[in-house]
């Protein structure tokens, strides 16, 4: 399946094919994404990367993480995050609350208007996937390629040392295995956005 990916029953035997591989995959997900971000940018008026923390936040128990989840699971910088949580409490759709058990420790949560914007953004970006992502690949493959991306991401992140273990109930072998770090806090078990 993969050989058909760069040619239809050719081995991926050349360093050539792998990276025609791994090019097929940017490319496609810049394509790909590029159909989000107008729709995002017009409806909703904020940046993609701002609709992702939305998003994880919405998705989350309490709809609030610590800064530092926060910057890990959107790939982002503690810097770069801290200036987009700056712009989005400017916007009242997120607030900074301290966190009872330790003052150390920050919580990024969504103000109802955050939530009521996460809702309106998961709608319209579920339009734009279903139509262009499972409208392309149906439903069996597009359920393959998140498959894929989901072991691909739990792989290079300590074999998923740091997501939930529900995040991991449906990947083969290893990556399914307990490691350390799998007692998180409820909070944070299930605040994956691509989950």
């Amino acid at each position: 399946m993969v050989a058909a990916l760069v040619r239809a029953g050719e081995p991926l035997a050349t360093d050539d094919d792998l990276i025609t591989l791994w090019g097929l995959v940017v490319e496609g997900y810049a394509a790909t994404g590029a159909l989000l971000q107008p729709v995002v940018t017009r409806e909703l008026g904020l940046a993609v990367p701002e609709v992702e923390v939305l998003l994880r936040l919405l998705r989350t128990p309490g709809h609030r993480l610590s800064s530092g989840a926060l910057a890990r699971e959107s790939s982002m910088t503690g810097g770069g995050l801290t200036r987009m949580v700056d712009r989005l409490v400017g916007a009242g759709l997120v607030q900074r609350v301290s966190c009872p058990q330790d003052r150390r420790v920050i919580w990024v949560q969504a103000s109802p208007a955050g939530l009521a914007r996460s809702r309106r953004a998961r709608r319209l970006l579920a339009a734009v996937i279903r139509r262009d992502v499972v409208g392309v690949l149906g439903e069996e493959q597009a359920a393959a390629l998140g498959a894929a991306m989901r072991l691909l991401r739990d792989t290079h992140h300590g074999s998923g040392a740091t997501l939930g273990v529900a995040d991991r109930a449906d990947l083969p072998g290893r990556a399914r295995q307990l490691h350390p770090g799998d007692a998180v806090p409820a909070e944070q078990e299930q605040h994956n956005l691509h989950r």
